[in-house]
C-alpha cells in the first residue's frame, strides 16, 4: 500500500489553535464512509493534530491490508483555512490481492504437502490476512500436539506482482527440540489424596508434551469437582533442558451439597383451586473421604413422589470403570383417572469412559409395582425386568457454569416382565458464548415409550423447575415427550448468574400416543447466587395462560459442606 501526502505549506509549524472543519473521503468503494471516519480517528471540532492525522491513516492501511487490499494508494491533503483545516483523503483501492505460491522451509517433522492442507490457503483465492494468520495458528497447534510447544512460525518473505495481483509467500519453521512432561504434581488440597486426581489425568511424566491433553487436564480438573478453583497455568519449567513440569494449584471445594427446592403454585394452579407447595431434596457427596466415591439421597414431593439412595464405585481394576447400585421408591397419582401406583426398583450401574468426552453406561433394573384398584383389573401389578444402555459426550469447559461446549445424552431401554417395553431418552444440550460474560445455553428434550399397552405409570411427565417451568411440578405426562430451553444468561461471578428463560413443550395423548397436546410456553426470569454457604437459585416462571402475577416461585436453596 502507498500513502502519499500533500500538506499545504500553512500547516506545519502554525502555533496557534487549529480546528478541523471537515473530514472527507473520495473513490473509496469496499470500504465505507462511516468506517474510514472511525479509523481515521479525527473529526470536525476537534483541535488538529498531525501525528494523531498519522495514527487515524494508518489505521485505514491496515484495515485495507486485512482486507486483502494491498495495492491500494491512499492521498490525504490537508487545506488551512483562517485557522480552520479541511482534511481530504483520496482513495485508489485497486484490485484486490491473491494468494499466489506459497512455500514452506525448516520443517522436517512434516511435509510440505501436509502443512499446506492444514494452511488451507490456494492459489488465486483472494488474499486475507485473517486467513493466513488462522493457517500460522493451526500448524503452531499441530506442532504443539505433537511434542513441539516452543515452535515458531513466521512470514519470512512476500513478493507482490502489481501485474497479476499475486503474492508470493514464503514461511519459515523453526520447530525446535521436542519436549517431554518431566513430572505431574497437585499441590493445594488437603482432602482428596494426590493418586486420586492423578488418575483421572491423561498426562503423565515421560509423555512428550501434547497440548490437547494439557488443556484435557484442566477441563478434568474442574470438572471433577473436588476443587473451587484451578489455576489456569499448569506449565512449569524444569531442571532438565527440553523438559516441562505439569503442576496443577488446586482450591479445595465442599463436595457435600445439600439441596431444597420449594415450588410455590398459586390458587389459579391447572390442578388444584387451592395454593399449594411442592419440594425436591437432593443429599450428595462426590468425593467421599477424598476417595472419589459417591453417594446420593433424593426425596421429592408433587404428584410424583419419590425417595431415592444410590452410591457409586469408582475406577474398578485400576481403570475409568466405575459401579453403582441404587434404590428407589416411587409414588404417583394420576390426575385425570385419580389412580395411584406404589413402586420400588433397585438397579446396577457400570459405566466406562472411554476418553475425556465420551462415556457409556449399562444398567440392569428390577422394579416391583402395585396398583390400586381404581378403574384398572389388576393385571398390571407384577414385576419389570430391565435392561438400559446411555452414552453421554460431554465437552462442557465447567460443568457448574458452562460458557461453551455442549452435553449429549442418548439411552435405549428393553423391559420385560409383565411389562414388554423400548424406552428411548435423547437430551442435547448446547452453550455459547456471545460477548465477555454472557452465554446462551439452549437444550432439546426428546423421549418416547412404545410397546403393548403402554401402561401410565411408564409415560413420562413434564412440567416444573426442571422441565416446563411456569406448570405445575409433573402435572402433563404422556407416551412421548418433547420439550426445549433456551436461556440468555449474564454471568456475574465465577458460578453467580442472572438469566431469561423460556420453555416449551408438550405430551403425546395417553389415549392417541401419536397426537401432541397444544404446544406449553413457560417463560420468566431467575437468578443463581453464589455464597460461601452454597448456592440460591429462584425462578419466577409464568406459562403463555397466566396474568403476570399469577406466576410459579421456583426457591433451589444448596448448602455445601
Amino acid at each position: 500500500m502507498i500513502l502519499s501526502s500533500a500538506v499545504k505549506s500553512g500547516v506545519n509549524g502554525v502555533s496557534a489553535v487549529i480546528l478541523i472543519d471537515h473530514v472527507s473521503f473520495v473513490g473509496n468503494r469496499r470500504i465505507n464512509q462511516r468506517t474510514l471516519q472511525k479509523l481515521i480517528s479525527v473529526k470536525k471540532g476537534d483541535q488538529y493534530d498531525e501525528e494523531k492525522l498519522k495514527v487515524g491513516l494508518n489505521q485505514i492501511i491496515e484495515r485495507y491490508v486485512q482486507d486483502g487490499l494491498i495495492f491500494a494508494e491512499i492521498f490525504p491533503q490537508v487545506d488551512l483555512e483562517k485557522e480552520r483545516v479541511q482534511i481530504h483523503v483520496k482513495v485508489h483501492e485497486g484490485e484486490a490481492a491473491k494468494f499466489g505460491n506459497i512455500s514452506i522451509v525448516g520443517n522436517t517433522k512434516f511435509t510440505d504437502r501436509d502443512l499446506l492442507s492444514l494452511i488451507d490457503l490456494r492459489q488465486g483465492q483472494r488474499f486475507n490476512m485473517a486467513s493466513l494468520e488462522k493457517g500460522i495458528e493451526r500448524t503452531v497447534n499441530l506442532y504443539s500436539e505433537r511434542g513441539h510447544p516452543m515452535v515458531e512460525v513466521r512470514l519470512a518473505e512476500v513478493v507482490a506482482n502489481s501485474e497479476n495481483c499475486e503474492l508470493d509467500l514464503r514461511l519459515q519453521i523453526d520447530e525446535k527440540e521436542i519436549i517431554r512432561i518431566a513430572s505431574v504434581k497437585i499441590s493445594g488440597s488437603r482432602k482428596t489424596k494426590d493418586k486420586i486426581v492423578l488418575r483421572e489425568l491423561p498426562v503423565q511424566a515421560g509423555d512428550i508434551f501434547d497440548q490437547r491433553k494439557i488443556d484435557q487436564s484442566f477441563r478434568q480438573l474442574i470438572n471433577l469437582g473436588y476443587f473451587y478453583k484451578v489455576n489456569s497455568n499448569l506449565l512449569e519449567m524444569a531442571e532438565t533442558p527440553n523438559q516441562i513440569k505439569v503442576h496443577a494449584r488446586v482450591i479445595d471445594a465442599r463436595t457435600g451439597r445439600i439441596n431444597g427446592v420449594i415450588g410455590y403454585a398459586p390458587a389459579t394452579s391447572q390442578s388444584d383451586n387451592m395454593p399449594r407447595l411442592t419440594g425436591l431434596i437432593k443429599v450428595s457427596e462426590m468425593n467421599l473421604f477424598g476417595t472419589g466415591r459417591r453417594l446420593n439421597f433424593r426425596w421429592k414431593s408433587s404428584l410424583l413422589k419419590t425417595v431415592l439412595i444410590s452410591y457409586t464405585e469408582p475406577w474398578m481394576l485400576g481403570k475409568p470403570i466405575s459401579i453403582g447400585g441404587k434404590y428407589e421408591q416411587i409414588k404417583r397419582q394420576d390426575q385425570i383417572s385419580a389412580n395411584m401406583s406404589k413402586e420400588k426398583s433397585v438397579g446396577l450401574t457400570v459405566s466406562a469412559r472411554f476418553n475425556p468426552v465420551f462415556r457409556g453406561t449399562l444398567t440392569a433394573s428390577l422394579k416391583q409395582i402395585n396398583l390400586s384398584a381404581i378403574e384398572t383389573s389388576g393385571k398390571l401389578n407384577g414385576m419389570k425386568y430391565g435392561v438400559a444402555f446411555s452414552i453421554i459426550r460431554d465437552s462442557r469447559d465447567y460443568f457448574l457454569s458452562p460458557t461453551r461446549g455442549r452435553r449429549d445424552h442418548i439411552a435405549f431401554e428393553i423391559s420385560r416382565g409383565n411389562f414388554k417395553l423400548r424406552k428411548l431418552w435423547i437430551d442435547l444440550e448446547q452453550y455459547i458464548k456471545t460477548w465477555e460474560n454472557q452465554v446462551i445455553s439452549t437444550g432439546l428434550h426428546a423421549a418416547s415409550a412404545w410397546g403393548q399397552d403402554v401402561p401410565w405409570i411408564e409415560m413420562f411427565s413434564l412440567g416444573g423447575a426442571n422441565s416446563l417451568r411456569g406448570y405445575d411440578e409433573d402435572f402433563f405426562f404422556g407416551q412421548r415427550r418433547l420439550y426445549g430451553n433456551i436461556e440468555y444468561r449474564l454471568l456475574i461471578g465465577y458460578i453467580s448468574q442472572v438469566f431469561g428463560f423460556i420453555d416449551i413443550g408438550s405430551v403425546t395423548k395417553s389415549t392417541k400416543s401419536t397426537i401432541f397436546e397444544p404446544i406449553k410456553v413457560g417463560y420468566g426470569l431467575g437468578a443463581r447466587i453464589e455464597s460461601k454457604g452454597g448456592i440460591l437459585q429462584i425462578n419466577y416462571a409464568l406459562s403463555r395462560e397466566s396474568a403476570l402475577l399469577q406466576g410459579k416461585i421456583h426457591v433451589n436453596l444448596g448448602a455445601s459442606f
